[in-house]
């Protein structure tokens, strides 16, 4: 379906080119998915968009020959690959909010894209484009067809992308990063769908991302791409089991793994990829790369793979990895083949009284119902109570909605809450006033999702972290300033030099360690992480994992880390809280929340999230949650997850799940609870093979 031959692409001037694609072949068949893997910058989206016609103004795209769909792409002009488009290889992009016209109707775009490539009348296509929605899944299609973007979720936004994608019914599909930063229940949806098209239909899809879990579980074969070239490609569970390049296996020691015993231990790599503008004379990977020799000065080829069983796997490596160092290399911690003994999860300073604690806390916005109708309430947090112990980290996760990131808020006075109480210490800080706050700001601090958005963008780092330090009164000279700026900077593993840069000039891993520094500039007690590492590179979020566990350590600082990647919260969590629609539904220690989920949302989640194990991956089974969490400003009555448990559904629709509205409780007197009328049942009746069991995994 899609052939492409030394492909190259540049940007920039002819005297100072930056070159962003450094001569890639790859191949999609028919019937096949290929996943085109790497950090950011490696080249990945601009390939797939260089074979369309996507770039922009001034790029320079050459290749040696590429075909799509039997159509010679060294050959066609503007007006044929706009023809291409859409009839011949559809395609999903990254952010289905920025990709949507937000004012006009999503069923309005998908007739535009059917009428486009097959002319008919506006009644024919508006049904084709029902049908199409419907096919993708979309609740209530005629509804929705005449709803906007915004009153769309995330999952539904990107369902409704896809069915543009195949308006036409093109036999190539190519997604960029479809799943990235949504949650593991829609990433499972979504996966599923694309799954049962490309089945169905015979499509070739062309996936790319970075997420290895994702790779396992949907991907015929994987192209790893560094700096703009490929250094190795094969067969999807040859490339995860046993890799060649010290590069993927790298990747794959950085991942947390839910399938191991304490998350693992994310090994990054070292150093940072080369920019684009840089002359690479041999090895791009050389200078992180630890197996490194005098031959590295010398680009390697991409070579077949000496003594692999499939002939088509490849790699680029002077020094490729072999037998049981391919295993060692890509174990983030001690693999169930290598080290049957389980991890040992270090002490944590955990024994004082709370350092924060909330008491019933709640947070309620009034809707007004229609231009005359009158005002409803929104229980955006619902009495949440939450004990967080000095030099500890609680994990809260859930889906996008259920209220993480306002409790968050609702903590640090972001947002008042209208009931209940906040305890730092032994102050209680609901009540004080915005000036009464202010000393109280030095022991709550946090670390925003987005770096980019939450640095001044015309402030150099300098004074980016001068200011909580001149805020606080906690320098009283220029000297005394300029050393705790590069003692901060120390801290979280940058130069003093980074402190004359601005923020653009940084990497995004780069970026979030400037956020930390500044949290840790004013001694805080206690630091709120909201999904600081969901948008970065596997090998990046290693780095800003180990290096949040080192300042723990160090300075004993407690964090509320928010997060919907539950890898990731198991690796750096030592208690985890689930939210659902406000509330939280579960709570205890990670290993027990991790080995014996008590709540069905819970074992959901845990059952959703992909590991990088393509035999394990493809033949457990699912629990498949249907539809999205029901709005905060109509809860169904009675427990809040009856809509969408399979828990129920399994014991027949009990009376008492829409009767009464369960409380947290501990069923054993331990510090596990759950919400939920039949904990007891539920591992009576998960579906087999649905969750990981670690207790086999450790033995």
């Amino acid at each position: 379906m899609l052939s492409v031959d030394g492909l190259k692409v540049d940007f920039g001037t002819a005297d100072a080119p930056i070159h962003a694609v450094r001569g890639v072949s790859f191949s999609v068949a028919a019937g096949e998915v290929v996943a085109l893997v790497g950090e950011s910058g490696s080249g990945k989206t601009v390939s797939a968009l260089a074979t369309l016609g996507l770039l922009p103004a001034g790029s320079r795209i050459s290749m040696d020959a590429g075909t799509l769909a039997g159509h010679d792409l060294t050959s066609v002009d503007e007006e044929q690959l706009r023809a291409l488009r859409g009839a011949t290889a559809g395609m999903i992009f990254q952010d289905p909010l920025s990709s949507l016209n937000p004012v006009k109707r999503v069923g309005e775009q998908i007739v535009e894209a059917i009428r486009l490539h097959a002319p008919m009348s506006a009644p024919a296509a508006k049904e084709m484009a029902i049908a199409r929605l419907t096919q993708v899944g979309i609740p209530d299609p005629a509804k929705r067809f005449d709803e906007y973007p915004h009153q769309f979720s995330g999952g539904m936004r990107q369902r409704a992308m896809i069915a543009m994608a195949l308006a036409a019914d093109p036999p190539m599909l190519i997604a960029d990063e479809p799943t990235t930063a949504l949650d593991v229940t829609v990433q499972a949806q979504i996966l599923e769908l694309i799954q049962s098209l490309q089945r169905d239909l015979r499509m070739g899809v062309l996936l790319i991302t970075h997420d290895l879990g994702v790779v396992s579980r949907v991907a015929d074969r994987v192209v790893v791409m560094y700096a703009g070239r490929i250094v190795e490609s094969g067969p999807t569970a040859e490339i995860l089991r046993d890799p060649s390049h010290h590069y993927t296996a790298g990747l794959l020691a950085s991942l947390p793994r839910l399938d191991l015993p304490g998350g693992g231990s994310p090994r990054p790599i070292d150093g940072t990829p080369p920019l684009p503008d840089e002359v690479v004379a041999g090895c791009a990977f050389a200078p992180r790369c630890r197996a490194a020799t005098d031959a590295c000065a010398r680009r390697p080829p991409l070579a077949p793979v000496a003594g692999a069983t499939p002939r088509d796997a490849r790699v680029a490596c002077h020094h490729p990895l072999s037998g049981d160092a391919r295993r060692r290399a890509a174990a983030p911690a001690q693999s169930p083949d290598l080290a049957p003994a389980p991890a040992v999860v270090p002490e944590r300073a955990g024994a004082g009284e709370p350092v924060l604690r909330t008491r019933e806390l709640e947070v309620t916005f009034s809707r007004r119902d229609g231009l005359f109708g009158g005002t409803s309430s929104v229980h955006a947090v619902a009495g949440v109570d939450l004990a967080l112990a000095p030099g500890t980290t609680l994990g809260l996760v859930g889906e996008s909605g259920c209220g993480k990131t306002m409790l968050g808020r609702a903590i640090l006075q972001l947002t008042r809450p209208t009931d209940g109480t906040v305890t730092v210490g032994d102050a209680e800080v609901s009540s004080l006033s915005d000036k009464e706050l202010r000393p109280v700001r030095r022991r709550l601090q946090i670390v925003f999702q987005d770096p980019q958005a939450s640095l001044t963008p015309r402030h150099r780092i300098e004074r980016i972290l001068s200011e909580p330090l001149e805020l606080h009164g906690l320098v009283t000279s220029e000297d005394e300033r300029r050393a705790r700026v590069e003692e901060l900077l120390s801290l979280v593993g940058l130069t003093p030099a980074f402190a004359r840069r601005l923020p653009h000039e940084l990497s995004g891993g780069q970026r979030q360690r400037v956020g930390i520094a500044r949290a840790l500039a004013v001694e805080p007690d206690v630091i709120v992480l909201d999904e600081s590492v969901s948008a970065l590179d596997v090998s990046i979020q290693a780095q800003v994992l180990a290096l949040l566990e080192r300042l723990q350590r160090d300075l004993g600082v407690a964090y509320l880390f928010i997060s919907h990647d539950l890898a990731v919260i198991r690796h750096i969590a030592d208690e985890v809280a689930v939210m659902y629609l406000g509330r939280i539904v579960e709570h205890g220690p990670a290993e027990d929340v991790y080995r014996a989920p008590r709540h069905p949302y819970t074992a959901a989640l845990l059952s959703a999230v992909p590991i990088p194990d393509t035999e394990r991956e493809r033949t457990r089974e699912r629990i498949v949650l249907h539809g999205d969490p029901p709005s905060p400003s109509d809860p169904p009555r009675g427990c809040p997850f009856h809509t969408r448990c399979w828990l129920r559904e399994r014991l027949g629709n009990p009376e008492a799940c829409t009767a009464s509205r369960p409380e947290l409780r501990a069923t054993d007197g331990g510090r596990h609870a759950a919400a939920c009328h039949f904990t007891d049942e539920q591992a009576r009746h998960l579906p087999d093979g649905a969750m990981i069991a670690m207790a086999e995994v450790a033995s």
